[in-house]
């Protein structure tokens, strides 16, 4: 829970309480005074109120969400379709994705771990496409290598032979 946070009834008239406790029905906060008002009334009094601590563990955040036409509870996941689904529409709209709908509670707890796996999955990537370039550099810098030092031995050995054909000049006229 970020220390940002404010009461929620309390930021609607203007006041600024920091939440103990956290409405998983109304997804809000609210501090001590406002958790009784909302514990209190008939509408909210079956709410789910954690400990602003346990906000970030998701195992502990009871979703709750009904369909208007069914009044059935999402208690499913499709993958496919990055979708919460209720029981009622599996079989008519995700029934080609059977192998790929999962329990709505199963995806909210590796919903964090699965994000900070893409995070990790594409820092990899972006470290295996340098690794790439790296080698890639050195195999491009070894084969001009290979061609500057054919090109080196080329011209020492036309130096060589210039410098022969040079002495043996010199040489044929000392013996005259």
């Amino acid at each position: 829970m970020s220390s940002s946070m404010i009461c929620g009834p309390c930021i609607r008239v203007n006041r600024r309480n920091p939440p103990q406790k956290w409405c998983t029905n109304c997804e809000e906060g609210f501090c001590a005074d406002c958790e009784q008002t909302h514990k209190s009334m008939i509408v909210t009094a079956d709410h789910t109120l954690i400990s602003t601590n346990e906000v970030n563990d998701t195992e502990n955040v009871a979703v709750i969400m009904i369909r208007d036409i069914q009044g059935k509870t999402f208690d499913l996941y499709c993958k496919t379709h990055d979708l919460a689904i209720c029981v009622a529409c599996l079989p008519s709209k995700n029934k080609h994705c059977a192998d790929a709908v999962i329990s709505l509670h199963e995806a909210a707890k590796y919903a964090q771990t699965s994000t900070a796996l893409d995070d990790m999955t594409d820092s990899v990537n972006v470290a295996l496409d340098n690794m790439k370039n790296v080698i890639n550099n050195r195999n491009v810098a070894m084969q001009n290598i290979e061609v500057q030092e054919q090109s080196i031995r080329k011209s020492i050995s036309e130096i060589r032979t210039n410098l022969n054909k040079h002495l043996d000049k010199i040489a044929k006229k000392v013996v005259r």
